[in-house]
């Protein structure tokens, strides 16, 4: 039995629905409270006293779109904005990076034993095709749509034989979809930042979009840790299932490990190439710094050459100035004599132009 429900969410309005959901399945304790506790990555195995098995786990992933924006004269590739639900005040859902827009899911398997009619043994017996008598239930919480197709094509073949032996059948079938919802995003910032390497260099000179860079900087943080989350989910995985299988040594375990290994060498390739997407993200944030510094430093130099010119007239002139401005003051007297011979008279005053020259130029290196 595979069942399709809401993200369990209980702060939503269908919080009382998934209440009496986890009541009639008689699901964990430990599942709910991972929710609660605002768990985002986790892999748990649990069994009841009456022999139920439970296995779960929880996913999260930053969902990004794209949209084509005019930048100069080039259209580039940009985060979309029109997706993000922005929560908190009115300034915050102006910003362009208040982005709270995740891909999150829950997975929980219940597999539980049942005897035959008739049969006070307690104990599971053989069904069908050599498959122990089992009731298999998986339910999916806000799962991607993708998941919900893989899921029909798994019912319509033999596969779910398989499932009840392994219920990790089931959980591939997630990290499947999981791993195409991850690799999707990577791709999808891979083709923004590819846009702003080549478009946003070429106009650092109009300016560039740092707060674009910011955004795109957090998203493939975000991205590193949904993938490098998913990949520990999956190592959890196979050591618990290798744990398990370690006393059956049938094909079936062996290939189950193989195709766990597989499914984590997935999500170590993405991971691999959003940390290789990290590292150019810095390189092109240190170049756009260092092209704007070197702009900065042309017009610098350009202003330091006008100053320059300007300070040499001042030398050039000031001298002279100064010397024409103290002798055309009333303490100097340059006339005729009686006789009518040059004069220089200077007035007995002279001393308080002094005083006050000095008095007033201190007062103005003190505030200096």
């Amino acid at each position: 039995r595979n069942i399709f429900t809401d993200l369990d969410l209980w702060e939503s309005e269908k919080a009382h629905d998934l209440e009496s959901l986890f009541r009639h399945f008689d699901l964990p304790d430990a599942f709910v409270a991972e929710r609660l506790n605002s768990v985002t990555h986790s892999y748990g195995v649990m069994a009841s006293e009456e022999g139920t098995q439970y296995l779960w786990l929880h996913s999260l992933c930053k969902h990004i779109e794209v949209e084509t924006e005019l930048m100069g004269r080039f259209r580039a590739r940009k985060i979309g904005t029109k997706h993000m639900l922005a929560k908190g005040s009115a300034l915050r859902q102006e910003l362009r990076q208040a982005d709270y827009s995740w891909q999150r899911s829950a997975y929980l398997c219940k597999v539980e034993s049942k005897s035959l009619p008739g049969d006070d043994s307690g104990q599971p017996s053989e069904g069908v095709d050599g498959v122990r008598d089992k009731r298999l239930t998986f339910i999916c919480f806000g799962a991607p749509a993708i998941l919900e197709k893989s899921f029909e094509r798994l019912g319509q073949g033999g596969a779910w034989k398989r499932a009840l032996c392994e219920p990790t059948t089931l959980f591939q079938v997630v990290f499947e979809a999981l791993y195409q919802q991850l690799d999707s995003m990577a791709w999808r910032l891979s083709a923004v930042f590819a846009d702003m390497e080549h478009v946003s260099l070429a106009l650092v000179i109009l300016g560039v979009d740092f707060l674009e860079m910011h955004t795109v900087a957090k998203s493939v943080v975000y991205l590193i840790e949904g993938a490098e989350a998913i990949a520990m989910t999956v190592e959890n995985m196979l050591a618990s299932y290798t744990l398990t299988a370690s006393s059956q040594h049938s094909n079936q375990a062996l290939v189950t490990i193989q195709e766990l290994r597989y499914r984590r060498g997935l999500f170590q390739s993405t991971q691999l190439r959003l940390k290789s997407l990290e590292k150019r993200m810095s390189n092109v944030i240190n170049l756009s710094f260092n092209l704007i510094a070197q702009h900065d430093n042309r017009i610098i130099q350009r202003d330091s050459t006008s100053m320059k010119t300007i300070a040499v007239a001042t030398l050039l002139f000031l001298p002279t100035t100064t010397v024409a401005t103290i002798f055309g003051t009333q303490f100097f007297d340059f006339g005729d004599a009686v006789d009518g011979g040059p004069r220089f008279r200077v007035s007995h005053w002279i001393w308080l132009f002094a005083v006050l020259s000095l008095v007033i130029t201190s007062i103005v290196f003190v505030i200096w």
